[in-house]
């Protein structure tokens, strides 16, 4: 069984004995993640940085116009989707940004 798979296994099990422990956690993570990715995304113009979004249920498709080169309003706006999330509920982290793509192979 692959890492991932035992892992999603384990987090089911803890999920059922202590399910608000666990929607902490996960929030806990998500947050940490939002964080890390906006704070190590490239700058040009702060467009890409704009673009993380964390949105709970499904993930957000398009891109926007938002610039923020420094991240801070990006995680805050993240972290406000977060908190917002239920026992159950999926956190999506994504970048529609055309150019995501090349910039996560390497190139920025």
């Amino acid at each position: 069984m692959d890492d991932f798979r035992q892992f999603e296994l384990d987090l089911k099990k803890f999920t059922d004995v202590m399910p608000e422990a666990a929607e902490t956690i996960k929030k806990k993570i998500a947050m940490d993640l939002l964080r890390r990715v906006v704070l190590k995304s490239p700058v040009d113009s702060g467009r890409f940085k704009g673009n993380w979004f964390a949105r709970v249920g499904s993930p957000v498709t398009e891109p926007t116009d938002d610039v923020d080169p420094s991240g801070n309003a990006t995680i805050m706006r993240g972290v406000v989707a977060i908190e917002k999330s239920q026992p159950g509920n999926d956190i999506w982290l994504s970048n529609n940004v055309p150019y995501a793509g090349v910039i996560e192979d390497g190139h920025s």
